[in-house]
């Protein structure tokens, strides 16, 4: 069977522009693989090993008789953390937090504890002292934000948080 010379030019075309739109930097030989995950071992995880510091933001509240509490607070954070391939932990230290609101808000209601976040690409989800979830965290090498929220006890906790990596 013999194949004529345009079948031929329009298959080399389509295998050569297939090769070359398949690619990307994750499936090439030559990316990190110190950060890939076992998981996917196509995919990088950046690395979030340091020290982090920053601002958060965040409100409580809860029902009491005869009326509802709700508090703002504001304060500084710092983050120590490990990674090990895509599983991060460490602690939260919040420092200088200011509250507004109800006479019954405590002062020292802070999100702070152990640490622990599943990282995958660039962004993160987890744990801050084991009551409040982080879904929807991002990073870059120098910077972090993201939201959190969850429930101490009948206190419901939402905030949000941005921080800097504290370089050496």
């Amino acid at each position: 069977m013999k194949m004529n010379a345009k079948l031929f030019a329009a298959i080399t075309i389509f295998l050569l522009l297939f090769s070359i739109t398949s690619y990307s930097p994750e499936n090439s030989a030559f990316a990190e693989s110190k950060y890939k995950t076992q998981e996917n071992p196509q995919t990088i995880v950046r690395p979030m090993t340091g020290r982090w510091r920053g601002k958060a933001k965040w409100t409580s509240s809860y029902d009491d008789y005869p009326s509802p509490v709700s508090c703002k607070y504001s304060g500084t954070f710092v983050l120590n953390l490990r990674q090990n391939e895509n599983v991060v932990t460490g602690n939260a230290n919040t420092n200088n937090a200011k509250v507004s609101g109800d006479k019954k808000c405590d002062k020292n209601f802070s999100p702070s504890g152990a640490v622990s976040f599943n990282v995958v690409g660039a962004g993160f989800s987890g744990t801050v002292g084991g009551l409040l979830s982080i879904d929807d965290g991002r990073f870059t090498d120098d910077t972090m934000e993201g939201s959190f929220s969850g429930v101490v006890g009948v206190i419901t906790v939402n905030g949000k948080f941005k921080a800097r990596r504290v370089k050496k």
